[in-house]
């Protein structure tokens, strides 16, 4: 009897092992798919998607994918990523841990956005959320990004920008926010209304990123969360 209980702790102890090894794994999955914080909204930075509605601006979280418009020639071909990072970094150091981790946002997004042209992006926006378990979601979209043609003292092209936020509320899937930048750059001689912006962003002839930059400054100013 005594060597039959001695025989069957090897199995009982590997037994104990793989059900903590789970208990382990389960957490981090619920840590992953329940990142509500108690008492603070929750928030996670969907991808950029290329283009927009070519009817109304407006309407675009309501436009199927496979109808977004936009000119190759006047987007850069990684903008969508480039303003992703920076909308996700402008977030994180204003909501800091209620920020959906982006290396997380990423692996779940592609299965629910490729091969579904005929959906929406708010259809897109509402499961990603109640994928991670998040209270909203932030959606940007962009139709221009062109790179400045020139230096900081002077420019044969200037640099161009066009974006716009939503804010997509997942308990209910409605679009709690929303604003648009639409900008090219223009000296102070061609526009002198717009000298204090010229001065905010630096006084210079900005690269797009840094115009891109200052836009997403300026929405976040009027951000709700």
């Amino acid at each position: 009897m005594a060597l039959s209980n001695i025989s069957k702790k090897p199995f009982i102890l590997l037994l104990i092992a793989l059900l903590a090894c789970t208990g382990l794994w389960m957490s981090g999955c619920a840590h992953e798919e329940a990142y509500r914080i108690p008492g603070r909204h929750s928030i996670a930075v969907m991808p950029f998607v290329k283009g927009r509605d070519p009817q109304n601006l407006a309407h675009t979280l309501s436009c199927p994918f496979a109808n977004f418009c936009y000119e190759e020639t006047e987007l850069n071909p990684e903008a969508d990523m480039i303003m992703t990072e920076m909308l996700h970094e402008k977030l994180m150091n204003r909501l800091e841990d209620r920020v959906f981790p982006l290396n997380l946002v990423r692996k779940h997004f592609p299965p629910l956005f490729y091969g579904r042209s005929d959906k929406t992006p708010l259809v897109i926006a509402v499961e990603l959320g109640q994928n991670l378990g998040v209270d909203y979601v932030v959606v940007g979209n962009i139709w221009r990004y062109k790179k400045r043609i020139g230096s900081a003292l002077g420019v044969d092209e200037p640099a161009s920008v066009a974006f716009g936020l939503h804010l997509v509320d997942i308990s209910n899937g409605k679009v709690v926010w929303r604003d648009s930048f639409n900008e090219t750059q223009q000296s102070l001689a061609e526009n002198i209304l717009r000298a204090l912006k010229f001065f905010k962003c630096g006084a210079k002839w900005l690269t797009a990123r840094e115009l891109a930059r200052c836009g997403i400054e300026e929405l976040l100013a009027d951000f709700p969360l």
